[in-house]
This record gives structure tokens, C-alpha cells and sequence, in this order.
């Protein structure tokens, strides 16, 4: 009985990435392009991962999101798979920060709450119209390092320890300045211990 009560908080952890999915989806899609040179890049990273680098520079940048966007310009034309990644990537932070939450918090209710705000507070807006997809993804699969570390630090197994491992690489081949920020973050909590 217990377990399926808890299974009730996904739905509206669901309704707040859909609502915040169809916000961030509607605001970019005001633009017939998208709102930042950033995004013109992200379709030239995505060119260099299919073999067309006009400079012979080679990839510059983490692989992760280039290889999420590649996915969806194969159904979408490469406007729309733009604000769509968009606009998942900055509603799916709701989904680590959420596990997060509750595992600190040890309360449905809070976690739900904290969510809540944390995805819809103005200063979460404007990181969204600063651009920085592939970083905002790094900082969702680093909530998920920090979950997994929670967890491995509290319960030493292999399956944590393999969950730690994955998520941090999801960092490192997502955005180098998040990867840096969270080997920094655990550099202290190490000297700290």
C-alpha cells in the first residue's frame, strides 16, 4: 500500500516537467530561429560528429548533448529538434533535482515542493535565456553524481559504485566546466573528510 502511494508523487514530478517542457517550448518558439548563436554551433559540433568539419578543427566541445540533438534532427527539421532539445534539457533538471531532494529530505512532499520552485524561479529562467544547453545538462547529470555519491557513501556497493562511476562520465562528456566544478566540489568534500 505504502509503494503504491509513493508511485502518486511521480505524476505531478511529471506534470512539472511537462508544464515546464511546454513553457520553455513555447517562449523559444516564439523566434521562428532560435534565440542564440549558441545554437548555429550546436548544429556545426553535430556536422563535425558526421564527418563534415569545414575547418579540420575536429570536435571542440563534450559529446553527450551533440550526440542527444543528433537524434532528434534525424525526425525534426533542424529548428524545431533545437528548441525541442532545448526545452528538454531544461525541463528534465527536474527529474535529478527531485532525487535528490527526496533522498536528503527523506519527504515525498518537500522534494516535490523544492522542485517546484527551483524550476520555476525567475533566476532558473534566466539561465535558460543565457543558452548553455550542454551545460545545463552536465548540471542535471551532476545532480545525478551527487545522488549516486549520497547513496554510495551511506550503502558502499558495487551497483553504487557503478551509478557513481556512470553518472560522473555523463559530466565529463557533457560540458568541461561542470566537470571541473564537480571534481573541485568533491576535491573539498575529500580534504573536508
Amino acid at each position: 500500500m505504502l509503494r503504491n502511494k509513493q508511485w502518486l508523487y511521480w505524476l505531478p514530478l511529471l506534470t512539472i516537467v511537462a508544464i515546464s517542457f511546454l513553457i520553455n517550448f513555447s517562449a523559444i518558439n516564439k523566434y521562428e530561429a532560435p534565440p542564440s548563436s549558441d545554437y548555429g554551433n550546436y548544429l556545426t559540433q553535430v556536422d563535425i560528429l558526421h564527418g563534415y568539419d569545414v575547418k579540420n578543427w575536429g570536435l571542440r566541445y563534450n559529446p553527450v548533448f551533440f550526440i542527444l540533438l543528433d537524434v532528434f534532427l534525424r525526425i525534426f527539421d533542424e529548428f524545431t529538434a533545437l528548441k525541442i532539445v532545448a526545452s528538454l534539457v531544461f525541463s528534465f533538471a527536474a527529474i535529478p533535482f527531485f532525487l535528490l531532494a527526496k533522498r536528503i529530505s527523506g519527504n515525498y512532499f518537500a522534494a516535490l515542493t523544492c522542485t517546484w520552485f527551483f524550476i520555476f524561479f525567475e533566476y532558473y529562467s534566466e539561465m535558460i535565456a543565457w543558452g548553455g544547453n550542454p551545460n545545463f545538462l552536465g548540471i542535471s547529470f551532476m545532480l545525478l553524481t551527487l545522488l549516486s555519491l549520497v547513496n554510495l557513501f551511506e550503502e558502499p556497493s558495487k551497483k553504487n559504485i557503478l551509478l557513481a562511476g556512470f553518472s560522473l562520465s555523463l559530466v565529463v562528456g557533457t560540458h568541461f566546466l561542470v566537470a571541473v566544478f564537480i571534481a573541485l566540489t568533491l576535491l573539498i568534500f575529500v580534504t573536508l573528510k
